[in-house]
């Protein structure tokens, strides 16, 4: 029994295995967006680029759930943690890496289960073209963001509670000529 279960190889995933993880990734990844997009004070256009794309997921984990009651199951109680980086590149490249991932797992799942259930197949296809667009979006942002920028804390990168801008630290002790001469 052993031995034939082991050559017979690894189990083929049941659709509302397959759905409740696509679920299960979304979910997450609408948390994830969110809390990234918050470290974005300073910069609002990428903030809202990634509210927007956790808007889009929030819209495929919807679709997905409903997919998942269409079958008689039941979206998954808990969601992995969100992950998240120490600067706003290491958060887009990780956001991006998730969205690709994602984009390929629809599409090996899709085919995997088209067979059997044709509907989900065609959801987690339209899934893997809305990925690509998500993925460009991300890509977009990652490549116009500083890899070396550290973030600053939150109650120093927007504006005070007086309306004024914050403080720009003087950068005159940190000048120095092109010889190493500081400045006088």
């Amino acid at each position: 029994m052993f031995l034939g279960n082991l050559l017979a190889g690894p189990r083929p995933r049941r659709a509302t295995e397959v759905l409740a993880d696509a679920y299960a990734h979304e979910a997450r990844l609408v948390r994830q967006l969110q809390l990234h997009a918050e470290h974005f004070g300073r910069y609002p256009d990428k903030r809202a680029r990634l509210l927007e794309l956790a808007t889009r997921a929030d819209g495929y984990a919807r679709r997905l759930a409903a997919a998942l009651d269409r079958s008689g199951a039941a979206p998954p109680a808990s969601v992995p943690r969100p992950h998240d980086g120490r600067t706003n590149w290491e958060r887009l490249r990780i956001d991006l890496e998730e969205v690709s991932a994602a984009a390929e797992a629809y599409l090996g799942d899709a085919y995997a289960i088209e067979p059997e259930h044709p509907e989900i197949a065609e959801l987690l296809l339209a899934l893997h073209r809305q990925k690509a667009a998500d993925r460009e979006t991300l890509a977009w942002l990652l490549a116009r963001s500083d890899r070396a920028a550290l973030d600053r804390p939150d109650d120093e990168s927007g504006p005070s509670t007086d309306g004024e801008p914050p403080e720009v630290p003087d950068a005159a002790p940190y000048t120095a000529s092109f010889y190493g001469a500081a400045p006088e």
